[in-house]
Parts: structure tokens; sequence; C-alpha cells
């Protein structure tokens, strides 16, 4: 088995539950990861909100900076999910 988060090899396990990361930088970056995810998920709705009920100038930032923030959620969420797996 390797680490989801640097695909390095996990420690042997000796009693209890098996290890899922190889220390504890690998866990903290995952968490770091989620909370980002949560963040930009956040900030998407905020972004998509704000180009439906907007007028042209600023709906139109909005909607450029919902796409950008498309692009960051599927990018986090997928080494999320690859983690996960």
């Amino acid at each position: 088995m390797t680490c989801p988060t640097c695909a390095g090899p996990l420690p042997p396990a000796t009693f209890g539950r098996p290890p899922i990361y190889c220390g504890i930088d690998c866990r903290r970056e995952m968490a770091r990861l989620r909370r980002e995810l949560i963040e930009l998920e956040g900030e998407l709705v905020e972004a998509r909100t704000h180009a439906k009920h907007g007028f042209w100038p600023g709906a139109e930032f909005w909607r450029r900076e919902a796409a950008r923030f498309e692009r960051s959620v599927a990018d986090v969420r997928s080494r999320v999910l690859e983690a996960t797996k």
C-alpha cells in the first residue's frame, strides 16, 4: 500500500488500524486540501449567485470568476478523490 498524498510507502502496521498516511505531514496536507476544497466550493457558489443576479459589467466579472473557481474546485477535488480511493 502507498500513501494517498505522496505515493510513498506506508509504515508497517503494528497493531490496531493500519496506517493510511506515511506520516503526519501527509495527513496534514490532506486535511489542508479538504479545507481548501470547502472554501473554494463556497466561493464558487457565491460567484454563481453574483453572476446570476448582477448587471452587465459585474455579472460578466462574476461569470469569469465562477469559471476560474470551477477549474480550481475540479483540480483540488481530483487530488482529494484520488487520495480517498
